[in-house]
């Protein structure tokens, strides 16, 4: 995982939010090796989160169309998490900007 972070912190010092090649790879990184690295870890997550291995969730994010600036990957309660909840949350953070 050290290995894994340390490439994308280092595709991000060359962050476009044009398609390139760095940005392709951070993407992939993003979205399936640290998503993929996480998934077989499961396990340990689940207990660490006292949730059943089942309602792990795991997934990644780099943009879509363009590359976004901020890349995440997140590990969360699939039973707790409610995705209009946070749909609703993106928007009305949008607009007080």
């Amino acid at each position: 995982m050290d290995e894994l972070l340390s490439e994308v912190l280092s595709l991000q010092k060359v962050w476009q939010a044009k398609n390139t090649e760095e940005m392709q790879r951070r993407g992939f990184v993003v979205r399936t090796v640290i998503r993929d690295w996480l998934r077989e870890h499961a396990g340990a997550l689940a207990a660490a989160m006292e949730i059943p291995l089942d309602d792990v969730g795991v997934e990644g994010k780099d943009g879509a169309g363009q590359r976004a600036e901020v890349v995440w990957t997140r590990v969360y309660s699939k039973s707790r998490t409610e995705r209009n909840r946070r749909l609703v949350h993106r928007l009305s953070v949008q607009r007080r900007r």
